[in-house]
């Protein structure tokens, strides 16, 4: 869930808030696990055991990957329970359950599967070389016809690259397989956003928290963002009161938002757009308060010198 430039703060909310292909592009929400369940999180840090590079996801949500010492450790992770899932190069994808354990080891064997290691290739690809990570989580699919991450990763890059058909080509084809999967939902939000489509691109968020049972941060961001492009570009028949309340509804998805996704890397990215989004609307404290916040969870993030420079910005006599 990556915004354009984090430090230019008008981009924030100007440069349409775009989710890179989450995981965005290490496929942040990107993953078939069953960990869907919660909104709140823990106060105890969980460690994760594994191969070094190993990239990590709890509940379905990016958390970063595995030091040279083959561990990461997450200072707020998601409340219990919680899905561990790892994934390395040539290595098969692992999830397992993280019980009451604070530290969590997962054992990753090597593979062979060609269609999962076309599908690595892509993912290292993808920063580099869009369209040739296109063609090979096409050879991954090609390989494994009934492979969803592939056909996921696939409409997410296309999204990125415009090509908005063959995006929805993707998507319909990971539904076939996972008919209730929320992030299909999600993509798909963020396609008709892409388009201009507020209707569809609502019903599709909405769709994704209705499968996820409330969870899914990433339709809740889309809605946020959803939401304020429409505060923000009111239409002939919106009223005042009606742009207040697309304003309302973009806060209280984007702080849910936040919730969910605990002390995640796109938290960072949603806090500020949130923050940005409070002070077009004159809510001085209240971005302060938000800010204060993002400091206690990440105060040594590279982010962490712009924030602390909001909050000063915000205490001046206007």
């Amino acid at each position: 869930m990556r915004l354009p430039n984090l430090h230019n703060r008008k981009a924030i909310l100007t440069g349409a808030a775009r989710f890179v292909v989450i995981a965005l592009i290490s496929c942040a929400f990107v993953g078939i696990g069953l960990a869907q369940r919660t909104t709140s999180v823990a106060t105890a840090a969980l460690t994760v055991k594994t191969e070094t590079g190993a990239k990590i996801w709890l509940n379905n949500i990016y958390f970063g990957t595995a030091g040279t010492n083959g561990e990461l450790t997450v200072k707020l992770p998601p409340k219990a329970p919680i899905e561990v899932r790892v994934r390395a190069a040539g290595f098969a994808p692992t999830a397992v359950k993280a019980g009451t354990q604070r530290t969590v080891t997962v054992a990753l064997k090597q593979t062979d599967d060609a269609a999962e290691l076309a599908f690595q290739a892509a993912e290292r690809q993808a920063s580099i070389d869009r369209r040739e990570a296109i063609e090979l989580y096409e050879k991954a699919i090609e390989l494994r016809p009934a492979f969803v991450e592939a056909h996921l990763a696939r409409a997410r890059n296309l999204i990125e690259t415009g090509d908005y058909i063959e995006a929805e080509t993707s998507l319909a084809a990971a539904r076939k397989t996972a008919p209730s999967l929320p992030e299909i939902s999600a993509i798909a939000g963020r396609l008709y956003r892409e388009e201009g489509d507020f209707a569809k691109a609502e019903a599709e968020f909405e769709r994704a928290l209705a499968d996820g049972k409330g969870f899914q941060p990433e339709a809740l961001t889309g809605l946020g963002m959803l939401y304020a492009d429409r505060a923000e570009t009111p239409r002939g028949e919106d009223s005042l009161a009606a742009t207040l309340e697309y304003y309302s509804l973009a806060e209280e998805n984007l702080r849910k938002a936040i919730e969910q996704l605990a002390g995640a890397p796109d938290a960072k990215v949603v806090f500020q757009y949130l923050g940005r989004l409070l002070e077009r609307q004159g809510k001085a404290a209240e971005a302060i308060e938000l800010y204060q916040k993002f400091l206690e969870i990440f105060p040594d993030s590279v982010e962490a010198t712009a924030v602390r420079s909001f909050i000063e910005q915000l205490r001046r006599p206007q």
